[in-house]
């Protein structure tokens, strides 16, 4: 982490980017700016404190754990905008940490890749940052925890996962990955969910917390239903953009074939790739998969790809391959600006959301061609026989 400080004109060049960052959120919400989701972590963290219901039930407002309101208390009972710029500061710290441990998965080692790479990412994250969305700290801790396996921390991973799934319930694709294909996870994920569904009981009454998890899957299975109703940048969202409806019963059925799909790559890679590499393409692939097929993916949530997509930039950029330094670029710079490009070129009366999941796209064909190439070259050349003397 330290290494980050270190005097050199990228790391000086990144730090500052993020500075400037956190000054022009900060700047937004001391001007009154409303273009927040904090306010529904706040009123769930007082709503928590005063033994009230924290969800509407509808699939709106407030939709994640009774601990993603606990984790907001701190932020919650400071005084507006201090509590919504210090929640922002937090989610950074730990984003831009996240995304320096995983920059080292890469054989690539510089100042220069890290900018590269971190400056793609911060791009993407920019848009959840203004939001306050918990997506940051989410994906910082999915970071982190691959980070952790790298280091065979099996402890450390857990409560990583942990803490991420308790600020937003996404990260159980990575969760699911992660105990299925590394042994020493499963009891301690076992043990870890167990402990994580007893924590809000030490903090209220089991009667009002027992309500509040009634409350939630209610509220989570009514999210599932305005997925599949309404607008998404998703798959799913971009095909109806483009005028084809898929029922729902192919979508089901298309996620979950998908996920499986995901997790027989998954375990393929992982005999085949070195430990890091393989970690590199086990978020890759979460990412991809969480953009594409969540029911609910928005613009910001795009968020979670910003490593990956600015890795594989910083890769090509340092290997002198422009055009897909080139192409990695545009596709950020696409998905960044999805709502406002997309606006533009969209028909009346459907929203701009196809912008996203179509970049994402793009990003998932580079990455097949990209990870077939590293596959060949890991298979041996052909074995030649000895050719008979001719006398």
């Amino acid at each position: 982490m330290f290494a980050i400080v270190r005097r050199h004109p990228a790391n000086i060049a990144w730090i500052a980017l993020n500075v400037a960052l956190l000054i022009v959120v900060a700047g937004l919400l001391v001007a009154g700016s409303r273009v927040s989701v904090t306010g529904y972590y706040s009123e769930a963290a007082w709503n928590w404190m005063a033994g009230q219901s924290m969800y509407d039930t509808t699939g709106t407002g407030f939709l994640y754990l009774p601990h993603s309101a606990i984790a907001y208390i701190p932020f919650a009972v400071q005084a507006h905008p201090q509590g919504d710029v210090a929640w922002r500061i937090i989610s950074l710290i730990l984003f831009v940490l996240g995304c320096y441990r995983f920059f080292r998965l890469s054989p690539q080692k510089s100042e220069f890749f890290n900018l590269s790479a971190g400056f793609v990412a911060l791009l993407l994250c920019a848009d959840c940052m203004r939001n306050g969305q918990a997506t940051v700290i989410m994906t910082a801790t999915m970071l982190l925890a691959i980070d952790a396996i790298r280091r065979e921390n099996w402890h450390l991973c857990t409560w990583l996962l942990m803490l991420g799934f308790a600020v937003k319930p996404l990260s159980i694709v990575l969760i699911l990955l992660v105990g299925a294909l590394y042994a020493p996870m499963r009891w301690r994920l076992g043990v870890g969910i167990i402990v994580l569904a007893l924590v809000p009981f030490a903090f209220q009454s089991p009667d009002y917390v027992w309500q509040q998890y009634e409350e939630f899957g209610l509220c989570l299975f009514h999210s599932n239903r305005i997925g599949y109703e309404k607008w998404w940048a998703q798959l799913f969202g971009m095909l109806k953009a483009f005028g084809l409806e898929v029922p729902d019963s192919i979508q089901t059925a298309s996620r979950l074939l998908c996920a499986v799909g995901t997790l027989a790559i998954c375990f393929v890679l992982k005999q085949k790739l070195d430990s890091k590499r393989f970690l590199v393409w086990l978020y890759t692939l979460t990412a991809i998969y969480l953009m594409l097929f969540n029911p609910r993916t928005e613009n910001c949530t795009y968020c979670v790809l910003g490593p990956a997509l600015g890795l594989f930039y910083a890769e090509a950029l340092c290997g002198r391959r422009w055009f897909a330094a080139g192409s990695m670029m545009a596709l950020a710079v696409v998905i960044l600006g999805s709502f406002e490009l997309g606006q533009h070129i969209t028909p009346q009366g459907v929203p701009p959301v196809w912008l996203a999941p179509l970049a994402c796209c793009f990003f998932t064909l580079y990455a097949a061609f990209r990870l077939t190439s590293e596959l060949n070259r890991l298979e041996p050349p052909p074995s030649r026989e000895a050719q008979p003397v001719l006398e």
